[in-house]
Formats: structure tokens, sequence, C-alpha cells
């Protein structure tokens, strides 16, 4: 594939991804150092050392069935991933900048090679509140471990938007979460920014992800104190 052909189909992967409704996720070092790790090659093994299971995948997508394709750049590594209803593009730089695109939870099951039967289902209705509580705690958990790594630093950030909110219900297939009333968002948008010391994310990044997970569910006016 030349580079014209790479960088369409980077663009075009991130095209579809922000088409719906999706994830953003920012860590880094607050200090920026541009050649913080200092072998390009050392980038990916990190991620695979330091990335979070999750209900059978990882945070984030690692190309371990090759359904990814590997990209490098000057100072960077990526994967970008597609593959029954699962898109994910991340970059991380030598600087230790990490980068994620990612649609929230079930927003192409019309791709999935097994949808669930639920004819009301729909791109745009739902977010599912268990799947979110697991990103929001992998989330922490991965910027704790990067921390740590040899892109982290002393000081770390930990920052994400999620997109195409506006009228979405609150939602879980678990039978056993019942909520009183609907929870709907009337917001598109939620930005979250968390800015502090290494040593705070590694010991508080549970706590850290319980505190940002109630400020997201109060977008649907769920007051979960």
């Amino acid at each position: 594939m030349s580079t014209n052909q790479t960088v369409a189909a980077e663009q075009s992967l991130l095209d579809k991804v922000r088409s719906r409704g999706n994830w953003r996720v920012v860590i880094s070092p607050l200090d920026f150092v541009k050649d913080r790790v200092p072998n390009r090659d050392d980038l990916d093994p990190i991620v695979t050392k330091n990335s979070v299971p999750i209900r059978g995948w990882h945070f984030p997508f690692l190309d371990t069935a090759n359904i990814s394709r590997g990209r490098v750049g000057d100072d960077w590594v990526q994967q970008d991933a597609e593959w029954s209803g699962l898109i994910e593009v991340w970059r991380i730089y030598q600087s230790g900048l990490f980068v994620d695109y990612f649609p929230l939870e079930d927003e192409w099951r019309d791709e999935s090679m097994n949808p669930d039967d639920d004819p009301s289902w729909k791109p745009g209705k739902y977010l599912y509140y268990l799947p979110t509580v697991f990103t929001v705690t992998a989330i922490f958990e991965f910027a704790a471990r990067l921390s740590m790594s040899p892109a982290g630093g002393p000081a770390m950030r930990v920052e994400f938007d999620v997109k195409g909110l506006k009228d979405r219900t609150l939602f879980d297939r678990n039978a056993e979460i019942r909520f009183s009333k609907e929870y709907i968002s009337r917001k598109p948008d939620w930005h979250h920014c968390w800015k502090g010391s290494q040593l705070e994310l590694m010991t508080r990044s549970r706590e850290l992800a319980a505190l940002a997970a109630q400020n997201f569910f109060r977008q649907f006016e769920l007051d979960i104190d």
C-alpha cells in the first residue's frame, strides 16, 4: 500500500469512528519530552505489556488475531482495527502521548458477526451502563500502568471525550439492573480531564475511575453518589 493509500485508509477509519457515538482518550505525561522513549521500536511493546484485559478483549485493543493493521511514523506507532463491529485506532508517540479513538458499546452492532435479536436497536439510541463503567476503569488502569513505564512521567494527564450522547437512554441488558425511570442525556458530548501525580494515579486509579463515572452519569441526570 502506498503512503497516500495508507493515510487515506487511516482517515477513512477515523471518520467512520467519528460518524457515530465515540470515545477519544488522551493519556500523557504533563511535561513534554520529545524522545522520552528513545527507541520507537519500544513503543508497541510498552502498550502490549501494559494493556488491560477487559471483558474478553484488551484496552487498548491488541493485534492478537491478525485483524489489526500496524503503522509507524517518525516518532510513533499505531494500530487500527475493524472487525465484527469492533473499530479502534490508537497511536503512541515517543513523547509518551497516547491517543485512542473507539465507538461506544454496540454502536456498530449492525456490522457484528453475532448481532443480538433486538428489533428496537439503532445507532444512537442507548448508552450501556456497565460497559461504560468497565471502559472508564480500564482507561484509568491503563494510564496508571503507562505512568510507570518508560512512556510515563512524574505527573500525568488522563483526558477523554465522549461524543454523540444527545437523546441516548441509559440502559443495560443485565436484568439485575433496573432503573426507576428513563435517564436520557440532553447534552451531545461529555469531557473529563484529570491531572495529578504518578503516585496518585497508581494508588487511586479505581477511585478516580469511579469519580469520573459518577460525573459521566450526571449527563443523564442520574446521581449515584
